[in-house]
């Protein structure tokens, strides 16, 4: 039932005007590490921390800038799954574990999919950018982040 219910908010809600950034209360300053703990970047992040905000995400978004994304914080560990229903954007969905590692990746997703992009692995923390991100910063499985809120 809350799940039906979340989807009908979501059903109901009127689109994003044309580049509107719809910033959540929080951002924050994320650092990627390579495997031997050099600092490779860092990228600021809108922080999702309730369901409501998880269910929409980057939902009818029209850009994502290079440099930024959206940080989702989960309660537990657990493995995940996202989609992109509604979603314009092509993103790289980064899955880390409580312990900060890099579990999994799933690379240029397909923009307004209903197919699901599962973790692999339990995951605390997902970060969204922009597709191809990953690739043109040799981010990869097995990397460590660190953040901290602005």
């Amino acid at each position: 039932m809350g799940i039906t219910v979340l989807f009908l908010i979501l059903s109901c809600e009127k689109p994003a005007k044309k580049n509107q950034v719809q910033a959540t209360q929080k951002i924050a300053q994320i650092v990627f590490f390579d495997s031997l703990k050099v600092r490779n970047l860092d990228i600021t992040a809108e922080v999702v921390e309730d369901e409501y905000h998880r269910a929409k995400g980057l939902m009818f978004r029209e850009s994502l800038p290079e440099n930024q994304g959206m940080f989702f914080i989960f309660d537990d560990e657990a493995p995940r799954y996202f989609w992109m229903k509604n979603t314009t954007i092509s993103l790289d969905i980064i899955y880390v574990s409580a312990d900060l590692h890099i579990v999994n990746i799933q690379k240029n997703t397909t923009p307004l999919s209903e197919q699901t992009y599962p973790s692999e692995k339990p995951a605390k923390y997902v970060i969204e950018v922009r597709a191809g991100f990953t690739d043109r910063y040799q981010i990869q499985t097995g990397d460590t982040i660190s953040w901290n809120i602005l």
